[in-house]
């Protein structure tokens, strides 16, 4: 409202009745309160004037002109319940002050509920009609009108569209126990507040209102919700501010179930939370080296010596506790592997790698029977052929080939940098070894 009436600029040159509303996150704005200055029928006579230089347009009441409030104050505050008052009187800060603390965000029309004509520097309110407007037109009357039509000063095909911007402060980081509380960000008189929470949650007290309070009722992935009514009608949902309660459990542990002695193999655990997590390994029975067998990762190297079957053991520990362990068996230089070890060259690898699956000298059968070389057929000479499968470190499958002999290459130019576990297997027999591709 760049034009402006001399009378009203007097007014609110006379009225230092300042005061200090509050945007919905609390921070002022700059308000007062003029007089009234215009007789009922003056009100009659402005309602006529506009009703005929406008007639798309409705008045919203009858003598609704008057020089207490402007269409600021209408916008964005008495149509959520404020008092009246007008808005940026002997100050620079108008309504931006709304959107520029965030209680507001730019939005589209069909999510909008203020409206800013930022060329003329006007405020309008979204009605449940979409494209259809209310505001303030100066110091006169009250109007209902479509989206572009009103006083040409206003430039009302230069439109900005906001939203209020709700959220929900709080702590997120780990809870074991106890209370915790939630706070709106935004807060208008009047409105209704409406909380969630997850089920691992209990309630404790505020509903209803702008802050809200829970307690630790299990363990897992928890969040509290919040929605929010304004006297307006506009309906604001924060997002779910979400939060870990409890231990942390290790679920499973990714790795090779067989293996060979004098090679060292990576294990991952598993987590449903790794936020804040610190892991626990073991081994049993004891012997085979582990690096590191607890601390801060969630990684193990194994490093077998002896033969024989194994059970690896991992632990999560936070803030709340230790968790119970997670197990996976290990089978070392059993039979099932014929005495045989799959060797890589070179390891960590480029663009390509050798496998060599051959005889293991040190290999100890789990019983007295040996090899006895007179007993091969010719099918014991021919080429054997080898599925090959290659795992991340997650132990998720990414390739599956088809080789035969006992040594044969592995293109790598397409896998990215990091550990995979390489399985080979006749069918019958399995070996498998950590490969690191570095390019």
């Amino acid at each position: 409202m760049k034009t402006k009436l001399i009378l009203l600029a007097f007014i609110l040159f006379l009225s230092n009745n300042l005061n200090a509303q509050t945007t919905p996150r609390g921070n002022p704005v700059t308000s007062c309160n003029p007089p009234e200055v215009y007789s009922y029928q003056d009100k009659l006579d402005w309602g006529a004037a506009y009703a005929t230089a406008y007639p798309n347009a409705t008045e919203q009441g009858t003598a609704t002109t008057t020089s207490t409030y402007n269409c600021h104050s209408y916008a964005w505050n008495m149509s959520e319940g404020g008092p009246t008052c007008w808005i940026g009187c002997n100050s620079t800060t108008n309504e931006d002050v709304y959107w520029t603390d965030q209680s507001y965000i730019e939005t589209t029309e069909p999510y909008a509920s203020k409206i800013s004509y930022y060329v003329d520097d006007h405020s309008a309110r979204q009605t449940a009609t979409q494209g259809m407007y209310i505001s303030k037109w100066g110091d006169k009357v009250l109007m209902l009108h479509a989206r572009d039509y009103g006083p040409a000063d206003y430039d009302m095909g230069y439109r900005k569209y906001y939203r209020l911007n709700l959220g929900i402060s709080g702590s997120t980081s780990l809870m074991c126990s106890g209370q915790r509380t939630f706070s709106s960000n935004s807060a208008i008189t009047g409105s209704t507040y409406s909380w969630t929470q997850s089920a691992g949650l209990n309630y404790v007290s505020g509903a209803g209102t702008t802050s809200y309070t829970i307690s630790a009722g299990g363990s897992g992935d928890s969040w509290v919700g919040l929605q929010m009514t304004t006297p307006s009608g506009e309906v604001a949902t924060a997002n779910n501010l979400g939060f870990w309660v409890g231990m942390a459990q290790v679920q499973s542990i990714s790795g090779p179930s067989s293996a060979s002695r004098y090679v060292t193999y990576t294990y991952y655990a598993n987590t449903n939370h790794s936020a804040g997590t610190t892991y626990i390994w073991s081994i049993n029975p004891t012997g085979p080296y582990l690096t590191p067998s607890g601390g801060e990762t969630n990684s193990c190297g194994v490093y077998f010596y002896s033969n024989g079957y194994y059970t690896l053991l991992a632990r999560a520990v936070n803030a709340c506790g230790t968790s119970s362990p997670s197990q996976k068996g290990i089978n070392v230089g059993s039979k099932m592997l014929s005495g045989k070890s799959l060797f890589l060259f070179p390891n960590p690898a480029l663009d390509n790698v050798t496998l060599t699956i051959k005889e293991d000298p040190l290999w100890v059968t789990n019983d007295a029977d040996t090899i006895n070389s007179e007993k091969l057929d010719v099918k014991d000479l021919e080429p054997i052929n080898y599925t090959v499968r290659i795992f991340n470190n997650k132990s998720n499958l990414l390739s599956t080939l088809l080789r035969s002999g006992n040594t044969f290459n592995i293109p790598l130019t397409n896998m990215r940098d990091g550990t995979y576990i390489i399985e080979v297997s006749d069918g019958n027999t399995r070996y498998t070894q950590q490969l690191i591709v570095k390019h």
